[in-house]
């Protein structure tokens, strides 16, 4: 039976037993596995495949392995109150209504933020006109139109804890949205196993594609800045093979990247995720290059790592990792020579599979599921 699906709704019943130490030991974690968890999003999330969607189902895989009693939320057959914590994934897509209802039902509210970077402008005047004009729309409207910014506000301000991906995202939860870091945490995402596992000749017993290649993994849209990546490598005898979901809306952008004069471009498609093809594609490629306008703490990067290939990323992201200039660079996403540059000098060079898998070897799912188990252990036993 799938993860996200279960038989019947949920009901609570209340733990046995008492508490006393509130460190967080391995031995307070077994005591407080009688603790329901609920996770929420928004309710599209799993009309598409993606970082978040890996990060939740990995998440919950690895809590449920240490006894840890959570599911993904039905909000049409799950009450609220029948769970302790509520685990909101995203502070975006109207969020901050889940945070508001949990809270309502008494339970205790951890919020995996995931902050975009392109949401918060971090120069300080440009933040200062946002704010302005938020706070004009709020009293043209009698606050009745909310921004975005104003719901990210609420939805930190009502978490009992914040999880950050990456340093970047704490600060920005701490600085601009002023949440006492006594409630935030810093717990990267996990690379799943078999991306450390991933053999190229999985890649090329399905797909032929000859010579040095660029993959890029991800939505084709507009966002994702495939076309971009393409036309700075047009001219080149490097491949750009492009796999993932392209919607009818953006179909367009996938036309002018196999369109652009003097480039060689491959699209296999929306591969599975968890396919040896999939994994295979990271193991074959030269580099591995994401040039979004923005990326919260995109996943293809340590993906790519665990599988010994080279990454270049927007330099609009949250990932904890800092570029080291070798088996991690970033770039300005619409910087076509630059873009450019840093793949030819990538392919000259040509990183080892070892030092790239060394960046990424301690991060696994189940470490990340043991820091979680640990926050929620502490609200847990605050509670009792």
């Amino acid at each position: 039976m799938p993860l996200d699906q279960a038989p019947g709704p949920y009901t609570h019943e209340e733990s046995t037993g008492s508490v006393t130490d509130k460190s967080i030991s391995r031995s307070a974690l077994i005591k407080v596995t009688s603790m329901k968890v609920g996770f929420v999003s928004y309710p599209m999330l799993f009309q598409n495949e993606g970082g978040l969607q890996v990060q939740l189902r990995e998440t919950q895989a690895s809590l449920l392995k240490i006894g840890i009693d959570v599911r993904i939320i039905d909000t049409v057959r799950d009450d609220f109150a029948n769970f302790d914590i509520i685990h909101v994934f995203s502070v975006q897509h109207g969020n901050v209504k889940p945070i508001e209802q949990a809270r309502a039902k008494g339970c205790k509210v951890v919020l995996s933020s995931l902050l975009n970077p392109a949401l918060v402008i971090e120069a300080p005047l440009r933040l200062a006109l946002i704010r302005f004009l938020e706070s004009s729309i709020g009293r043209i409207s009698n606050y009745k139109v909310k921004t975005d910014l104003s719901n990210v506000r609420k939805a930190i301000a009502g978490a009992d804890h914040i999880i950050a991906l990456g340093n970047w995202e704490s600060n920005v939860v701490n600085k601009v949205f002023k949440a006492d870091p006594g409630r935030v945490s810093v717990v990267p995402n996990g690379v799943s196993r078999n991306f450390f596992e991933a053999n190229m000749a999985d890649f090329h017993a399905e797909y032929e594609v000859s010579g040095p290649f660029v993959f890029c993994p991800g939505q084709i849209s507009p966002w994702k800045n495939q076309l971009t990546l393409v036309k700075a490598l047009a001219g080149t005898d490097v491949t750009v093979v492009l796999a993932g979901p392209v919607s009818d809306q953006n179909r367009a952008t996938l036309d002018a990247c196999l369109a652009v004069p003097a480039a060689k471009v491959v699209y296999l498609g929306n591969l599975d995720r968890m396919s040896p093809a999939f994994s295979g594609a990271y193991a074959a490629a030269s580099v591995v290059v994401l040039p979004s306008k923005a990326e919260a703490a995109p996943l293809v990067a340590l993906e790519s790592l665990a599988a010994g290939t080279p990454v270049i990323i927007t330099c609009h992201n949250g990932l904890h990792l800092q570029p080291d200039g070798y088996c991690l660079r970033t770039i300005e996403p619409f910087d076509v020579q630059a873009i450019r540059k840093a793949v030819l000098e990538v392919l000259e060079v040509r990183p080892d599979p070892i030092s790239c898998r060394s960046v990424v070897e301690s991060m696994s799912w189940d470490g990340v599921a043991d820091q979680i188990a640990s926050i929620y252990a502490s609200l847990f036993l605050s509670a009792r």
